[in-house]
């Protein structure tokens, strides 16, 4: 048997049906389903730029917190069967009697028995979002700056597979087994991410756009630290930020508002990415657009850098953190320098090199992270190479005869 081909991918993100709730040190304690809990190491080096606490590898809360749900289901499970005795029964699984003319006899199928013969459980299959989509981005950003500061640090540093586990540890990829990762790795990978079009914001963009939004005057010295980030005169002593706009973003950001994270998910960034891009026109706009403007001139609406503004003001609105700031302008520069190329993150992400095979395939990183979370797929897969390996050990049993 032939090694299956990644199925192509048919469909869009799905929104998730739940949002968990992600509590930290910063934020108000609440019941959530999942939790991410945050611990402060005193052991960190005096040299680490961030101050922001450090996550602990904990997605077992998931599990417990789940167990206790699938618990209370089976308990009410009792009161609801008395109800659903009367119910009539759902058109999903209705008998359907079809006669044959050949012996008089009807044979019985269901609707859902025709519907999943319809369906075709490699190209039709649907990857699962909702447990990925719930994660934390302040998490996720907490887990790239202690990548970024391994890789800015001149001594006792740790090898390349102990800091990959500071971003995926043996806990998250048990939480999301069977899920697809692909809305965390888009933001981890923007640069191989060809599913979203690039939202054209650069570095001058970035800094007019965040001044504007933070309310900084024009001239002043910390717009001027925004607008020259990579000229170190217009920087302090320690000169931090000198040549780097992310840092920049956070210096100016911090004494805002704060350092307290957001309570918003991975899915609720990449939202927030969409609607940046459609600002441009990026995926709505098509290879005619220009008969829209044959006639009528420009179209009408605020310019573009008035829509980034408000955009970056959402940010505000929602309460992010100076951190969470600094990496989603990392994100929109598609620089994220943590120490990892593309290749070597798919690498490591899969083991095998199963990843970096399948996307040197098709140069989608979505197809890939669907084909590898379809179960029937890797089943297939498996098989193939099973049969594989024992036709070679036939081959090789006649050679030695």
């Amino acid at each position: 048997m032939s090694r299956p081909d990644p199925p192509g991918d048919r469909r869009v993100d799905p929104p998730g049906e739940r949002v968990l709730q992600a509590e930290s040190q910063h934020a108000e304690p609440e019941t959530v389903a999942s939790q991410y809990a945050y611990v402060r190491n005193d052991d960190d080096d005096d040299d680490d730029n961030s101050e922001q606490s450090v996550p602990r590898n904990d997605y077992d809360d998931y599990e417990r917190e789940e167990n206790d749900e699938s618990a209370d289901e089976e308990g009410n499970a009792g009161e609801e069967s008395k109800d659903d005795d009367d119910d009539p029964p759902s058109n999903e699984v209705a008998v359907v009697a079809e006669a044959n003319p050949s012996t008089g006899k009807h044979s019985h199928e269901t609707t859902a028995d025709k519907d999943s013969e319809a369906k075709d459980p490699i190209l039709d299959f649907e990857p699962d979002y909702t447990k990925i989509d719930a994660i934390s981005f302040f998490v996720l950003c907490n887990r790239l700056e202690k990548m970024l500061q391994q890789r800015n640090r001149k001594t006792n540093r740790q090898s390349k597979d102990q800091v990959f586990t500071l971003l995926i540890d043996d806990s998250l990829r048990k939480h999301l087994k069977d899920s697809s990762w692909f809305p965390l790795l888009r933001l981890v990978m923007p640069d191989v991410d060809t599913s979203r079009p690039h939202t054209g914001m650069k570095e001058r963009n970035i800094a007019m756009a965040w001044g504007e939004a933070f309310d900084l005057t024009q001239g002043s010295r910390p717009f001027e630290r925004l607008l020259n980030f990579s000229d170190p005169t217009h920087f302090g002593q320690q000169q931090s930020g000198a040549s780097d706009l992310s840092l920049a973003v956070y210096e100016i950001v911090a004494p805002r508002d704060g350092s307290k994270g957001s309570k918003l998910k991975i899915k609720h960034i990449n939202e927030l990415l969409n609607e940046l891009v459609a600002l441009k026109g990026g995926p709505l706009r098509g290879n005619h657009d220009w008969r829209d403007d044959a006639g009528g001139g420009k179209k009408k609406g605020p310019p573009l850098k008035q829509k980034r503004r408000d955009w970056v003001k959402q940010l505000r609105d929602k309460k992010l953190s100076a951190l969470e700031h600094k990496w989603i302008v990392r994100i929109l520069l598609q620089k994220m320098e943590i120490g990892f190329s593309s290749k070597s993150m798919l690498s490591r992400w899969m083991p095998g090199g199963l990843a970096l095979e399948l996307y040197r395939m098709n140069n989608s990183l979505k197809s890939v992270c669907t084909t590898l979370s379809n179960p029937h797929w890797l089943q297939q897969r498996e098989e193939g190479e099973k049969e594989k390996q024992e036709n070679l050990g036939k081959v090789y049993v006649k050679r030695v005869r």
